[in-house]
């Protein structure tokens, strides 16, 4: 009894020192690690709703694997979360939907497929084959609402004899003249015979289509050419017959998300927008097949729209993120008003969603602080975690974070969020502001890490963090997100001083120590940032950015867009306006150091825009600057090696300079050989520490 006593008490002396213990042997998040993520892209639940077919994304291992893109896998789990392998390893699958409550449909490429193929998988028999004959790339496919129809569209591959010329050097390119070839197809299913497929004639260029349940009929959404303007900006959508003969076309102005059919097929959800200055799709509507008439179902609405799906033929739910939370929600078709029902409301932030047949399962991917995007399996009101992508996460020193409101001087109310620092080394801390781009994107309370943002990686080494929801934001509404047009660097990059005097005055953030950082419009808010308001800033980091509106105009593949969602008037309407607002007029102003990053096959943002603003700065000024280029990269980098060297440059950029912001350049080069694999005695590899 007394040992008993002993051991009881003994137990609690020590319970203090294990409490310390715990979060001093949690490791921080290493930029590393942060590149190895696991992420859920996909998940389909089953009509039965029995189970549930997600994808996931598996960056290459760095130092270990060659390069190449991510590889995304395959799997199917049941309501015991029990996991069964599809397609794994060297592959890349596409789109996943459900043939029956046994059998898989999916678009993916193996690595020993010539083409990216469709593929059937029965799960009953464990059997895989493959549905189309080979007759291109197979760029996605549909099945209509009951299953029975499926559609597929190819990309000709280059041919023989292109191929026999181009090695000839025959590779001129005629620019937005000249495309392969695109072929609609259609199946049926026979359990005896297999699939029959045919062609569908069809004009234009088919960004989806679904078929009726009659198979007679297409629900089709294309545009003229297959030019990135004309799929954002001018997509069509129309009803047709099987035989390509247009029946009707439903006028819809601006960009276009997901289509869907209704079960019964009497009408059609999407997610659109207002007109065509409305800057990202975001807006529910709805049409009926025989009317041809599209109304906006839940109006007004102050968020934004993420994704749907039927759950029956009068319901559909949706998700939609509204500040920097998500809901998802429940909306009778009947009427067009802002009611609705919720079903989960800021508890993460979801942001795809499907259901089964009776609309009773749904399956969400969500994100959360603590995980990026998993598997959650909702029925009725409760949703729980279905998968554990990164069991090691849990190991691993998260930092905090919280939202935050502030005002600015013209009455503007805006959202952020702060991610406080680990070491605390000196207070207030030093701050990296991180800009998102579009300006039709935003920032949510979920999951805030990756390559072009490493808050947690930032917060170990002192660094607080701050992503602020400027005006243009999108999940405030359409004005709010209209709020930045026609007013380039304006009211919107305004917006980012309020928030960094708001963070000075209550002792969150250094005045001396705040870098900024960010990709695309992010990129062109830390170039601005870096020459008109150098004053601010420590330090700059600018990735994919904009430096001259002027000749960004003429290198975009958007160009309409920059006018009708930006802009809002011609370059040649006001030149010497574009130049105004443009970071290299400003070159000779600037004394923030800035280091610019690119991809070289960057088609929205050309690569030369940050090539100008390093010609600016380093002939008009004294202040460091650098230009590092990623020769397969284009706008955004995907290759984990790719994205783990960016993320080293810029923080160690940032922590050189946020000190001492007139000092030398860091050295070129990094360190990457030293964790090149080594042969052992043994003929095994290793990475070097």
């Amino acid at each position: 009894m007394s040992s008993l006593r002993l051991s009881i008490v003994g137990l609690f002396s020590l319970l203090p020192t294990l409490l310390l213990v715990g979060p001093i042997l949690a490791a921080p998040m290493s930029l590393q690690n942060m590149t190895q993520m696991r992420e859920v892209m996909t998940a389909e639940m089953a009509p039965d709703g029995k189970h549930i077919a997600y994808t996931v994304s598996l960056p290459r291992r760095v130092y270990i694997d060659t390069k190449g893109q991510n590889h995304r896998e395959l799997y199917v789990l049941d309501r015991r979360s029990k996991n069964l392998p599809v397609m794994t390893g060297n592959v890349v699958v596409g789109r996943v939907r459900w043939l029956n409550n046994h059998t898989l449909i999916f678009n993916a490429r193996r690595a020993e497929d010539a083409s990216t193929g469709l593929y059937s998988f029965d799960m009953q028999h464990q059997q895989l084959q493959r549905i189309d004959q080979q007759q291109g790339d197979v760029q996605s496919f549909n099945l209509s609402s009951n299953s029975s129809i499926l559609m597929w569209w190819t990309l000709a591959q280059t041919s023989d004899a292109e191929k026999q010329l181009h090695e000839f050097g025959f590779d001129a390119q005629v620019y937005e003249q000249q495309y392969p070839q695109q072929t609609l197809f259609t199946a049926t299913y026979d359990p005896q015979e297999g699939w029959y497929s045919r062609k569908v004639p069809v004009s234009g260029h088919v960004i989806s289509a679904q078929p009726f349940n009659d198979g007679e009929k297409m629900l089709l959404v294309w545009s003229d050419s297959p030019t990135t303007h004309d799929q954002l900006l001018y997509a069509r959508l129309s009803v047709m017959e099987i035989n390509g003969q247009h029946i009707k076309s439903f006028r819809h102005a601006g960009k276009l998300g997901r289509v869907l059919l209704s079960p019964d097929n009497n009408h059609i959800a999407m997610i659109g927008t207002n007109d065509m200055s409305d800057p990202k799709e975001g807006r529910l509507l709805i049409a009926s097949v025989d009317e041809g008439h599209v109304i906006n179902l839940i109006e007004p609405f102050d968020g934004h729209v993420r994704d749907i799906a039927w759950l029956s033929a009068q319901r559909i739910a949706f998700v939609a993120h509204r500040g920097v939370e998500s809901i998802v929600g429940v909306k009778s078709i009947d009427q067009n008003s802002e009611k609705f029902r919720t079903l989960l409301d800021n508890n993460g932030i979801a942001e795809r969603i499907t259901a089964s047949r009776d609309g009773q399962d749904l399956a969400i991917v969500l994100h959360r602080s603590k995980h990026p995007r998993e598997v959650y399996w909702q029925r009725g009101v409760t949703a729980a975690r279905a998968t554990l992508s990164n069991p090691w996460l849990r190991d691993v020193q998260l930092a905090d974070q919280r939202t935050l409101t502030l005002t600015t001087a013209d009455n503007v109310e805006l959202q952020g969020m702060y991610v406080s620092p680990l070491q605390k080394k000196t207070m207030p801390p030093p701050l990296i502001m991180f800009v998102h781009g579009g300006p039709e994107s935003h920032i949510s309370n979920g999951w805030l890490s990756d390559y072009t943002q490493p808050v947690h990686f930032a917060a170990s080494q002192g660094f607080a963090s701050f992503l602020l929801n400027y005006r243009g934001s999108t999940a405030r509404g359409v004005a709010f997100s209209k709020a930045g047009q026609g007013d380039y660097a304006g009211a919107e990059f305004n917006d980012i001083l309020t928030a960094k005097q708001f963070l000075v005055e209550r002792g969150l953030a250094d005045a001396g120590k705040v870098a900024i950082a960010g990709i695309s419009y992010g990129g062109y808010a830390a170039a601005w940032a870096a020459t008109r308001f150098t004053n601010h800033f420590a330090v700059s980091v600018s990735g994919m950015g904009i430096s001259n509106q002027l000749s960004k105009f003429g290198t975009s593949d958007i160009p309409a867009e920059l006018v009708y969602q930006h802009a809002l008037q011609w370059p040649w309407q006001d030149w010497q306006w574009l130049m105004n607002r443009s970071p290299v007029y400003y070159a000779n102003e600037a004394t923030t150091p800035l280091l610019l990053l690119h991809g070289k096959q960057d088609h929205r943002v050309h690569y030369s825009q940050s090539l100008e603003m390093y010609q600016h700065l380093k002939y008009q000024s004294d202040t460091p600057v650098r230009l590092v280029l990623y020769p397969h990269a284009g706008h955004g980098l995907t290759r984990a090696a790719e994205q783990f060297d960016y993320a080293t440059r810029m923080m160690r950029w940032i922590g050189h300079f946020v000190d001492n912001p007139q000092g030398t350049q860091p050295a070129i080069g990094l360190d990457h050989q030293n964790y090149l694999p080594t042969d052992t005695q043994d003929g095994a590899t290793t990475t070097q520490p």
